[in-house]
């Protein structure tokens, strides 16, 4: 083969084989992305009780007792939530937790120990805001019942939702594998003041 032939072929593959490469689909592979091992993971939020349709609160019964208080399901079929209008200076509804039954007052509970945080969303209709939510938790152990509270760190926004979440580890006395109501307490508020719950979740 002529010496000046040969040396155009091999400069002319030089220069197209990696494109034949590339569109053969024969280029490096990307190399795997590297995790980062100080980034946070992303916690695991599972919802409890969010008042919808057919979310396996037995009955319908998504609360049955208030205290200084009236309180009904609003919203739409799309997304319900738990409106409370105060009639005093503190008010509270006990919010069942599916799968519930308030037959004769006993109802089967749900087990949250594996979580490490309880929280909800409350959007607060006063134009002043800053009020302080507690959760208090009502537990059921065979025939032995106890009933504890904790107030969470951030207070409601005017108008707006706020989220807010309460350490499990704050609370000393209760059972956590038999939960069986949620109770949200609002104090320092005035008659006729009006709150929505919504959106009761535990996370890791």
């Amino acid at each position: 083969m002529n010496e000046g032939k040969f040396m155009k072929k091999l400069l002319l593959f030089l220069l197209i084989g990696p494109l034949i490469f590339v569109h053969l689909g024969c280029s490096e592979s990307p190399s795997e992305p590297q995790v980062d091992p100080n980034a946070t993971p992303t916690p695991t939020v599972i919802s409890i009780q969010d008042f919808d349709d057919n979310n396996g609160t037995l009955n319908n019964v998504y609360f049955f007792e208030t205290f200084n208080c009236s309180a009904a399901r609003s919203g739409s079929a799309i997304n319900y939530e738990l409106r409370m209008t105060a009639e005093s200076s503190a008010g509270y509804a006990y919010i069942t937790v599916p799968p519930s039954s308030l037959d004769n007052y006993i109802s089967k509970t749900l087990d949250i120990s594996s979580a490490t945080f309880i929280g909800m969303s409350v959007y607060d209709e006063t134009t002043s805001g800053n009020h302080e939510i507690s959760i208090y938790l009502y537990d059921r152990s065979g025939s032995e019942t106890h009933i504890e509270g904790c107030v969470s760190s951030v207070r409601t926004t005017a108008k707006k939702w706020t989220t807010i979440e309460i350490p499990l580890a704050n609370y000393e006395i209760i059972d956590l594998r038999n939960i069986e109501f949620i109770v949200p307490f609002v104090q320092g508020v005035n008659d006729q003041d009006v709150f929505h719950f919504d959106n009761i979740f535990i996370r890791n």
